[in-house]
């Protein structure tokens, strides 16, 4: 599987989009990851989201307020399939050789 995104690009993204407040930062950190990939949401695999999702989760993006909210609308994918990935531990698509 292609990596789209690395994991410290994420967490790059995540610590910096916390400034100037905490109001917001769950959009702007879905935001501006969106904006680092370049790709739109729905161009995505359920795999590569399942990987933004459980990057996100390493580094407490579900402990802001409307997270689940944000991320289901930049994703568009349902808050059912958010709490599922969560529920859910990512593991990458093995390569047949």
């Amino acid at each position: 599987m292609n990596n789209f995104i690395s994991y410290y690009s994420v967490e790059k993204i995540f610590f910096n989009s916390l400034y100037p407040s905490l109001d917001g930062a769950a959009q702007r950190i879905i935001n501006n990851i969106l904006s680092e990939i370049d790709i739109s949401p729905s161009s995505l695999s359920f795999s590569e989201k399942h990987q933004l999702i459980s990057y996100l989760d390493t580094f407490g993006y579900f402990s802001l307020r409307s997270a689940v909210y944000s991320l289901h609308i930049a994703l568009e994918i349902s808050r059912t399939v958010v709490y599922t990935y969560l529920k859910t531990p990512y593991r990458p698509e093995v390569q047949n050789v």
